[in-house]
C-alpha cells in the first residue's frame, strides 16, 4: 500500500524523499527507503510505463518541438491566407503546418457613422521569428551561452598543460618499453 502511494506521490513530484515521506515512511529513514524503492525493478518498471503513459497523453519530445520550432522560423506572412471573418489558410503549395507561426488574427469592422459596416478586415501576427532562429541556432551549436576570453596566459597555461600531458604519456611509454627490455 505505502508502495503503490509513493509511486503516485513521485509521480506527481519527482523527489523521492518528499514522495516516500507522504507515503508513509518515516522522515529520518525516508532517504533510505526511498533509495531502496527506487532500485526495486517493479518500481522502477512502473515508473517507466506511467511515464511513456504520460509521454503519449503531452506528445511532447525534442522532435515535435524542434519541428514547430522550424515551423515559427521559416514562416513568411505571405504563406498565409487571411480571410475577413480571421479564418486563417496556408496558400496553395504551403506546408499546412505552417500554421503553427500564427500567434493570432485582428479582426476589424470598419462602419461609417451611420453604424453601417464598411469594409471588414483582417491582419495576421507570427510568433516571434528572430526568437525562433535564435533557439533553433543554439540547438545547431551555431551561438552559445558561453562566453569565452581568451588571454595570451590562459592560452599559455592551456598550452603547457597540453605539452605536460603529452610529456607525460611519453616518459610512461619509455619506462614501460624499458622495464619489458629488462624482462627479456
Amino acid at each position: 500500500m505505502r508502495e503503490k502511494r509513493f509511486l503516485e506521490e513521485y509521480q506527481r513530484a519527482p523527489n523521492a524523499r518528499q514522495a516516500a515521506i507522504a507515503a508513509g515512511y518515516s522522515p529520518s529513514s525516508a532517504s533510505r527507503s526511498a533509495n531502496r524503492l527506487l532500485k526495486k525493478p517493479e518500481v522502477r518498471r512502473a515508473l517507466e510505463v506511467a511515464g511513456a503513459a504520460r509521454g503519449i497523453e503531452v506528445q511532447l519530445d525534442a522532435e515535435t518541438i524542434l519541428r514547430e520550432l522550424k515551423y515559427v522560423a521559416l514562416a513568411r506572412a505571405d504563406m498565409f491566407l487571411v480571410a475577413s471573418d480571421g479564418t486563417v489558410t496556408t496558400r496553395p503549395g504551403v506546408d499546412p503546418n505552417f500554421i503553427a507561426a500564427v500567434a493570432g488574427v485582428k479582426r476589424r469592422t470598419v462602419t461609417d457613422f451611420d453604424g453601417r459596416v464598411k469594409e471588414h478586415s483582417a491582419s495576421l501576427k507570427l510568433w516571434d521569428k528572430n526568437k525562433a532562429l535564435m533557439l533553433s541556432m543554439k540547438n545547431l551549436g551555431l551561438i552559445t551561452d558561453r562566453l569565452t576570453i581568451e588571454t595570451p596566459e590562459l592560452v599559455a597555461r592551456e598550452l603547457i598543460a597540453k605539452s605536460a600531458a603529452v610529456y607525460d604519456r611519453r616518459l610512461s611509454g619509455l619506462v614501460a618499453r624499458k622495464k619489458a627490455r629488462k624482462l627479456n
